[in-house]
C-alpha cells in the first residue's frame, strides 16, 4: 500500500510521539537542574558591612550535591517489547515487508528497495542484513525495523556502508547499522541536500570514519543511541544540518558530534558519554546550540575553536578527562546557567577564544573552574565558582579574561590564580573562603576593581616572583593572616582600597616584596596596618592607616621602601615601628595619636625620616634605642605627651632641622652612649627642657635654636659629655644651660641671652668646658658655678646679665678672662 508524502510523514511523527512518551523518554537525572539554581548575587548588591560580624556567613561546601558519576548504561534505548508494538504498527501501515525467511514480501532489502514507490514505507523484520558494498538509497523511503539487537544493517566493504544523497527525505527507525570491516569512510554519508530523520536507531562502530556524515543535508535524530566509531559519531560538514535530541552518544574516538566547515548542529536532552576527544566538538566555523544535555566521561565535554559559534545552556558537565568545555582559536561560545563539576578545569578558554560564561556553577574540578590561558579572553559574569582543587579562576600564559560579578569561594588553594604572563579584568566579585583570595605570581598582571575578598583562610590577595597588577576600590578584611601579603618580588599596585579586620597584618610585604600602596585605608588589623619585612621594598604613599592593635606600619628584618604622605593615627603601638637594619624612608607622612611613640626606631633600625608632623602621640615624636641610627631631617614634632625626640640605650642618629614644640616633657631627651649629631633644630616651647641629655651621652649639639621652653634651653646631666656649639640659647624659664650631677661637655661659640635664671648654671659635680660664649641680657646671672661645680671658663663674653656676671658659691672652677 502506497502511502501519499503526508500521509506518510504523519504516520512517522505519530511513530516519534510514541517513542518519545513510551520507550525513549529521557531518564531521569537525580541530580539538581540547573533551572532550579538560584541567581548568584552581585558583589554589587552585598551590603556593606558595618562591622566585621556583620559580613555574611558562606554557605558550606558540604550543601553542595555530590557530582554524579559517569553512566555506564544505555538507558535512552527502549525496552524490546515497545519496539515489537511500534513495528507491529509500522507492518500494518507498510508497502512492502522484508524477512529473512521469505514470509514477507521479500527477502532482502535491496529488493524491496527496487521495488518500493517514491515515498514508501519498508517493514524489516527482524534478522542480520548484510551488505557487502554501498548501499544506496535512490529514492525517498521510510526503513522502520524491529528495533536495535533485532533488526540490524550491517556493511562491509571499505567505503561508506549507507549513501544516502540528495533523494528528498528519507526515515530511519527501530533499526541497529553498524559495520563489519574495516571501513575507510563513513558508516552513513548523506550529502546534496538530503532530509534525514533517524528516531529509535543503534548506529556505531565505524571503524574507518564516522558514524554519520551529514553533508550540505540535514538530519533530525531521537531518542537513538550513535557509538564506537574511529572518528566522531556524528559528523556535520560543509553546511549540513543536524537537530539532535535525547540520544546517547558514547565512546566515539574523536567525538561524540563534531561540527565543521558551515555545519549548524543543535543538541537537546542528550547523553554524550566517554568520547576519547570531546562529547561535542565544533570547529572551522560550524556553529552548535547545546540545551539540557549531560556530558560525562569525555575528554572535553564541549571544544569550540577556528571561528566556530556556540550556545550552550542548562547542560551537566562532570568527570570528563580533559575538561567541562574548551573554547580556543577564536571560538565564540555564549555558555549559560550549566553545571559544571568533577572535571580537571570547568571551561578552558586558550588561543583567542571568546566565550561569555554566565549564571554557571562551576565547583569540584580537580585543578581550576575556570582557566584562560595563551591568549584566550572572555567574559565570566554571575557564576558561582567553588570547591575547586587549585583555583576558582586561573589566568596564564597571556590569558586575559574579563571576571565580572562572580562569587568565588570555598576553592582549596585559591579564588583567583593569575600567573606566568597572565592578565584580565576582575571586577565586583565575592572573592572568600578560599585558602588565599587572589593569587599573583610569575609576571601575572591583573586589574582588580571593586571586589570583596574576605574570609579567606590566609589572605585576601598574595603577590610573589615577580607577579604585580592593579588593584583599586576593593575591600580586604577577615582574612585569616593579612589582607595583602607581598613577597619574593611581588609588586602590585593598590590604589583606593579598604584593608582592615585581618587576622595578623593588614598588608605583610616580606622576603623581596615591592609594591605600590596609595590611597588606601588600612585599619583595625589584629596586628600592624603594614608589616615590612627582610628585602622588602615598597612605595607606600597617600594612605590612612590607623587603629590596628599593634603599629600602624612595622618595618623590620632589613626591610626598607618610602613611607610618605601618609595619615597615620590611633594604633595603640608605634605609628611607625623601625627595627633590625631596616631603613625606610619615612617622608611628609602625619603621625599622631598613637598609643607609644609616633615613630620607633630601635635593634639597629636606621633610615631617614624627613617632613614629618608627628604630633599628639602617647610617648615620643620619635623614640630611638639600642643601637639604631635613623636620620631625623626637617619634621615638625609637636604636643606628644612624652618627649619630641627621645633616644637612650645606645641609640644614635642624626637629628636636623626640626621643628620641635609643646611636647610634654622636653623636645629632645638624650640618654644614651651612643653618638649623636644635632643639628639646626628649632626646639621651643615644650614643657620642660628644649634639651635634655643625660645617661653619660655624648654626640654634637650644633646650630640649634633652644627658645622659651619653661625649664631650660639646654640641661645636661649624669656624665653627659657632648659638643655644643654655635646654639642659640634664649628665652627659656630657667636657666639658658643647666649642667649637674657629674655632666661635662664643651660649650664653644654659642649665644646665650635673655633666660629667666642664668646664662650657664653648673652643680653637683659638674664639669664642663665653656669657651668663647656670648652670654648677655640674663635675668639672674651670666654663670652661676653652686658649691661643688666645676670646669673650665675661658674667652667667654658676658654682658648685661641682671645679677652678676660670673656667680661662683664654694667651688674651684677654672676662670680665663679674654
Amino acid at each position: 500500500m502506497q502511502l501519499t508524502v503526508f500521509q506518510r510523514m504523519t504516520w512517522f511523527c505519530l511513530l516519534m510521539i510514541g517513542l518519545s512518551a513510551n520507550a525513549f523518554a529521557a531518564p531521569e537525572i537525580t541530580t539538581v537542574a540547573v533551572s532550579a539554581v538560584p541567581e548568584p548575587t552581585a558583589a554589587s548588591a552585598v551590603p556593606e558591612p558595618t562591622a566585621a560580624s556583620a559580613v555574611p556567613e558562606p554557605a558550606p561546601v558540604s550543601a553542595v550535591p555530590e557530582p554524579v558519576p559517569a553512566s555506564t548504561s544505555l538507558s535512552l534505548l527502549p525496552a524490546a517489547e515497545e519496539f515489537e508494538r511500534l513495528f507491529l504498527a509500522a507492518q500494518q501501515q507498510a508497502d512492502l515487508i522484508v524477512t529473512p525467511d521469505g514470509q514477507g514480501d521479500t527477502k532482502t532489502l535491496t529488493d524491496a528497495l527496487t521495488a518500493v514507490p517514491r515515498n514508501g514505507l519498508i517493514a524489516i523484520g527482524p534478522g542480520e542484513y548484510f551488505f557487502p558494498e554501498t548501499l544506496r538509497l535512490t529514492k525517498a523511503v521510510t526503513l522502520v525495523g524491529a528495533g536495535p539487537g533485532k533488526t540490524i544493517l550491517r556493511f562491509g566493504g571499505d567505503d561508506h556502508g549507507l549513501r544516502i544523497p540528495g533523494v528528498g527525505e528519507v526515515e530511519l527507525s527501530g533499526l541497529e547499522i553498524s559495520s563489519a570491516t574495516a571501513q575507510k569512510k563513513s558508516l552513513m554519508y548523506a550529502y546534496s541536500g538530503v532530509v534525514v530523520r533517524i528516531n529509535g536507531c543503534r548506529i556505531g562502530a565505524a571503524s574507518g570514519g564516522a558514524n554519520i556524515e551529514i553533508n550540505r543535508s540535514t538530519f533530525e535524530i531521537a531518542h537513538s543511541e550513535i557509538h564506537g566509531a574511529a572518528e566522531a559519531g556524528i559528523l556535520v560538514r560543509t553546511f549540513g544540518q543536524l537537530v539532535l535530541d535525547s540520544t546517547l552518544l558514547h565512546n566515539n574516538t574523536l567525538a561524540g558530534v563534531l561540527v565543521m566547515k558551515g555545519g549548524v548542529a543543535t543538541v537537546t536532552r542528550s547523553e554524550l558519554q566517554n568520547n576519547a576527544g570531546s562529547g561535542v566538538l565544533v570547529t572551522e566555523s560550524g556553529e552548535v546550540t547545546l540545551r539540557e544535555n549531560t556530558f560525562v566521561g569525555n575528554g572535553f565535554g564541549v571544544a569550540v575553536g577556528t571561528g566556530s559559534r556556540a550556545l550552550i545552556t542548562g547542560n551537566e558537565f562532570s568527570t570528563n578527562t580533559e575538561g567541562g568545555l574548551l573554547v580556543r582559536d577564536a571560538g565564540v561560545a555564549d555558555i549559560r546557567e550549566n553545571r559544571i563539576f568533577a572535571n580537571p578545569v570547568g571551561v578552558k578558554v586558550v588561543s583567542a577564544g571568546t566565550p561569555l560564561v554566565e549564571n554557571n556553577q562551576l565547583y569540584k574540578n580537580t585543578r581550576s573552574g575556570i582557566l584562560v590561558a595563551e591568549g584566550g579572553r572572555g567574559t565570566f559574569r554571575t557564576n558561582v565558582i567553588y570547591a575547586n582543587q587549585v583555583a576558582g579562576v586561573e589566568a596564564t600564559a597571556g590569558g586575559h579574561p574579563e571576571v565580572i560579578a562572580n562569587e568565588i569561594r570555598d576553592n582549596v588553594e585559591v579564588g583567583i590564580f593569575v600567573h606566568n604572563e597572565g592578565r584580565g579584568v576582575f571586577t565586583e566579585n565575592k572573592i572568600f573562603a578560599n585558602k588565599n583570595g587572589f593569587v599573583i605570581e610569575s609576571g601575572g598582571h591583573p586589574e582588580a576593581t571593586g571586589n570583596l575578598l574576605y574570609t579567606n583562610l590566609r589572605s585576601g590577595l598574595f603577590a610573589t616572583h615577580e607577579g604585580a597588577g592593579v588593584f583599586r576600590e576593593n575591600r580586604f578584611y577577615e582574612n585569616g593572616i593579612s589582607g595583602v601579603e607581598i613577597m619574593a618580588g611581588g609588586d602590585p599596585e593598590m590604589t583606593a582600597c579598604e584593608i582592615y579586620a585581618n587576622g595578623r597584618n593588614g598588608v605583610l610585604i616580606t622576603d623581596g616584596g615591592r609594591g605600590r600602596l596609595s590611597a588606601n585605608h588600612i585599619y583595625k588589623n589584629l596586628l600592624s596596618g603594614i608589616d615590612i619585612g627582610p628585602e622588602s621594598q615598597p612605595e607606600i604613599s597617600g594612605n590612612e592607616i590607623d587603629a590596628n592593635a599593634q603599629n600602624g606600619l612595622f618595618v623590620h628584618g632589613g626591610g626598607k621602601g618610602t613611607i610618605q604622605e601618609n595619615r597615620i593615627h590611633d594604633n595603640p603601638f608605634s605609628g611607625i615601628e623601625i627595627s633590625s637594619d631596616a631603613a625606610p624612608e619615612v617622608v611628609q607622612n602625619e603621625i599622631y595619636d598613637n598609643g607609644q611613640s609616633g615613630v620607633f626606631v630601635h635593634s639597629g633600625g636606621k633610615g631617614g625620616l624627613r617632613e614629618n608632623r608627628l604630633h599628639d602621640n602617647f610617648l615620643s615624636g620619635v623614640e630611638v634605642t639600642n643601637d639604631a641610627y635613623p636620620e631625623i631631617i626637617e619634621n615638625e614634632i609637636f604636643a606628644n605627651v612624652q618627649n619630641g625626640i627621645y633616644i637612650h640605650g645606645n641609640g644614635k642618629g642624626l637629628i636636623r632641622g626640626n621643628r620641635i614644640y609643646e611636647n610634654k616633657l622636653s623636645g629632645l631627651e638624650l640618654m644614651t652612649e651612643g653618638f649623636l649629631e644635632v643639628a639646626a633644630n628649632d626646639v621651643y616651647a615644650n614643657t620642660q627642657n628644649g634639651i635634655f641629655i643625660h645617661g653619660r651621652s655624648r654626640g654634637t649639639l650644633r646650630g640649634n635654636r633652644l627658645h622659651n621652653n619653661p625649664l631650660s634651653g639646654l640641661e645636661i646631666g649624669d656624665g653627659a659629655n657632648p659638643e655644643v656649639e654655635d646654639n642659640e640659647i634664649y628665652a627659656n624659664g630657667q636657666s639658658g644651660v643647666f649642667i649637674h650631677d657629674g655632666g661635662r661637655g664643651i660649650l664653644l661659640a654659642n649665644r646665650i641671652h635673655d633666660n629667666i635664671l642664668s646664662g650657664i648654671e653648673v652643680t653637683s659635680g659638674a664639669h664642663p668646658d665653656v669657651e668663647k660664649n656670648t652670654i648677655s641680657k640674663n635675668l639672674q646671672n651670666g654663670l652661676y658655678i653652686h658649691a661643688a661645680g666645676a670646669g673650665v671658663y675661658r674667652q667667654n663674653m658676658i654682658s648685661e646679665n641682671g645679677f652678676e656676671a660670673i656667680r661662683v658659691e664654694d667651688s674651684t672652677p677654672t676662670i680665663i678672662a679674654e
